[in-house]
């Protein structure tokens, strides 16, 4: 009896540290557009240092509509802890080869200033052993077209987890706030994420009482990316850097960091 209600406690715990470590990226909102990204990004998270082929794009059928689908494929994960003082050193190769977690979408936006959104998030294959749930959001858009050059935009989101072997992830809500600015051939853009658990996480193998994980984290991710457009005459191609940093138990239990290498068409 004691061993399985040890089982299910390293299964709570497992899941809760799981749950704080989404590979989502702080992207900027943006109007509805016809585009496709591609990319590898470099990252450590609490220790794990990781390499992802990242693949974005997006089909707009017009100015208010459109379609989009974003996945990433780990192809190399290692654990490297250093402690200094007391001289640990480990070292592991997690052989971790496959798909992180995939999100489909769709944007309609039938004013200038506002829209609304929809995302459906499929859980890793074989990738991040992180974003082990599915799960669907919603989003409500907000544009501030500033100038010609200049987008200001955000968004407010509610994410729900699906259950998955007797374990529900509590409801998030979070919300974006992020910039594209175009001065000629160059484009800046930053973003901004923010996450919170509205509703702790339930561990359904435990009884009614224990079912409670206590993890109404939070946490922030802050993304900035600089690039420039070449062969405008042919195929308007960008080339460019981005790096990204996040913090609270939601997303890790250390400061974490990405850089990224991409191109958009």
């Amino acid at each position: 009896m004691k061993t399985g209600f040890l089982k299910y406690v390293a299964i709570g715990v497992l899941w809760c540290v799981s749950l704080g470590n989404a590979l989502e990226h702080a992207l900027p909102i943006r109007y509805p557009e016809r585009s496709l990204m591609l990319g590898y990004a470099a990252s450590v998270m609490d220790d794990i240092y990781s390499g992802d082929v990242d693949a974005r794009g997006e089909f707009a059928f017009n100015k208010r509509v459109s379609l989009w689908a974003s996945t990433s494929f780990r192809t190399v994960s290692y654990l490297y802890e250093v402690s200094h003082f007391e001289q640990i050193h480990g070292y592991l190769n997690l052989q971790t080869y496959g798909f992180n977690a995939s999100y489909f979408g769709m944007k309609y936006v039938p004013a200038k200033h506002f829209g609304i959104g929809a995302t459906y998030r499929m859980r890793s294959f074989g990738g991040d052993r992180d974003e082990i749930f599915h799960g669907l959001e919603t989003n409500f858009l907000l544009f501030y077209p500033f100038s010609e050059r200049l987008l200001l935009s955000g968004s407010l989101d509610l994410l729900k987890s699906f259950p998955r072997h007797d374990f529900e992830p509590g409801a998030e809500w979070g919300a974006v706030a992020s910039l594209v600015y175009k001065p000629g051939k160059w484009e800046y853009e930053s973003a901004i994420l923010y996450r919170k658990r509205l509703q702790e996480s339930l561990n359904l193998n435990m009884e009614r009482h224990y079912q409670g994980q206590k993890d109404n984290y939070a946490g922030v991710k802050v993304r900035g990316a600089i690039s420039r457009v070449f062969f405008e005459e042919n195929l308007p191609t960008r080339i460019g850097l981005a790096y990204e940093t996040n913090r609270g138990n939601l997303f890790g239990r250390e400061t974490g960091h990405l850089i990224e290498l991409f191109i958009r068409f």
